[in-house]
């Protein structure tokens, strides 16, 4: 099969681009990271147009047969030239989903009483000029007290979403929170995929023993009892419990952290990664990926954490690889 790779900058298709391109590699996050694309051109006379910061760059990769996937759009963030080994003259640029503004890095303090976890996101997203959009479930969840506390609205939408086993993705001006592992997307459609032996280039499973604890300890203060209360979560067989250092309002916000920790650390115990031998722009992060007759490490359903598309232009192919994490 072909492979069919398509760019347009600020919703326009550039020729030129397309007449000059050697290589495209997009990065696909589940959380924390925003995706990321990397363009590189033959530049034999140096005299390419260099690329406007912030310009905003779609990619539409797949086969010219059948499936193809439109990705992004991703802003413009810088660009580099220069001469590799006996090769000609290159344009590189690398861009992201989201322009992080002056806003969301400032450090500010707000306090959130009586209210849930899906209005202090939507009213902090607000000041910082994001549009927030949160999963039914977790939008729910009950605040009598919230303090954002001196920090950055970035770091803010990282703990909460590691309290409550969430993933933060950036895409543009939207900040999408929703359950880390779900299979679906932020409108509860279910992404799904699934692959056998003969379609894997190479994969490698890793089993790690370190992660494995006896369970998870959470504090909270007690305000009719005026003192520290623990809440536990068993886990493993381990010896040791991990312990949150941060101490919780509530008792069910503590109990909520220490389920989220132990989800996190059992997932820790197993990994995965894999190569296609085509590209296939169906696999996609946090879809549920359903490996067959590969292994009895790997068998089963697994969540797709990372993906890489990568096109070469000159062998006119592209091919995947992912990062898997245990589906619970």
């Amino acid at each position: 099969m072909k492979a069919f790779c398509k760019l347009t900058f600020d919703g326009s298709p550039s020729e030129l681009v397309t007449n000059h391109l050697l290589s495209v590699a997009i990065t696909l996050n589940s959380g924390g990271e925003p995706d990321k694309l990397s363009i590189k051109l033959t530049d034999p006379q140096a005299d390419l147009p260099r690329p406007r910061g912030k310009a905003k760059v779609l990619v539409t990769l797949g086969y010219s047969e059948n499936n193809k996937r439109q990705f992004g759009p991703f802003m413009v963030d810088d660009y580099g030239s220069g001469k590799e080994e006996e090769e000609s003259d290159v344009l590189e640029f690398t861009a992201t989903s989201v322009d992080f503004n002056s806003k969301a890095k400032g450090r500010s303090t707000m306090t959130h009483k009586n209210t849930t976890l899906g209005d202090i996101l939507k009213k902090e997203a607000a000041n910082s000029d994001f549009i927030l959009e949160v999963s039914a479930e977790l939008a729910a969840f009950p605040y009598e007290h919230f303090v954002r506390g001196e920090k950055s609205l970035i770091q803010m939408v990282g703990e909460l979403a590691g309290v409550h086993d969430a993933i933060e993705k950036y895409v543009g001006n939207k900040i999408i929170f929703m359950t880390r592992a779900g299979g679906v997307d932020i409108k509860g459609k279910p992404i799904t995929h699934s692959l056998g032996r003969s379609e894997l280039k190479a994969w490698g499973f890793k089993r790690n023993y370190r992660s494995e604890y006896k369970g998870v300890k959470a504090a909270y203060q007690d305000k009719k009892k005026g003192k520290r209360v623990v809440v536990k979560e068993q886990l493993d067989k381990g010896d040791a419990w991990y312990e949150h250092r941060k101490l919780f309002p509530t008792k069910k916000l503590a109990q909520t952290a220490a389920k989220s920790k132990t989800k996190q650390l059992k997932r820790k115990q197993k990994s995965l990664n894999i190569t296609t031998k085509i590209g296939d722009v169906d696999i996609l992060e946090q879809a549920d990926l359903t490996f067959s007759e590969v292994s009895p490490d790997v068998d089963g359903v697994w969540s797709v954490t990372t993906v890489n598309h990568d096109y070469d232009a000159g062998e006119e192919a592209f091919q995947t690889s992912a990062t898997l994490e245990p589906k619970e």
